[in-house]
């Protein structure tokens, strides 16, 4: 890839990034993201303004998982009251496992940076029903792209 950016995951804005592809080992988690903003502030960004790409690898070396959590809910009705309620549920080795293999067409709103090799990962599954928090530290963080994009205007 021709832009790597380690260590870096504070240059880089992952609200929205589709998740195209996931490979979990004891040594690495990589995941293949499309849709990443890449901050004006990013080492690699010679433009005065955010820009993006559609093919980012994003690669936690060392990876070792503190937690996983299956986010509740609150549902209530046109008169907000309340009809339902899901605490948030922390998931067993077995279960984290299984939500990360079925991540693909799934969805990041946020990537939260704890310390240089501490972050939760928030990501809005594909079957629409339950978001997940996954607690991650790492040795390095590895971005790497291809190309800029513009970034759509809203």
């Amino acid at each position: 890839m021709k832009y790597q950016s380690v260590d870096s995951l504070e240059h880089f804005s992952f609200d929205q990034a589709a998740i195209f592809d996931v490979d979990y080992t004891s040594s690495h988690l990589k995941l293949q993201l499309a849709n990443v903003t890449i901050l004006s502030s990013n080492e690699h960004n010679q433009d005065i303004m955010d820009m993006r790409t559609n093919d980012l690898i994003l690669t936690f070396e060392e990876p070792a998982i503190l937690n996983t959590t299956e986010e509740g809910y609150k549902v209530y009705d046109a008169n907000e009251q309340l009809l339902e309620e899901i605490p948030d549920r922390i998931l067993s080795q077995q279960e984290y496992i299984s939500v990360i293999q079925e991540l693909p067409e799934s969805f990041i709103y946020s990537i939260d940076v704890i310390s240089a090799n501490h972050c939760n990962i928030y990501i809005d599954a594909s079957d629409d029903k339950n978001g997940y928090c996954i607690e991650l530290t790492f040795q390095h963080s590895v971005a790497q792209w291809d190309r800029f994009l513009k970034k759509e205007s809203v």
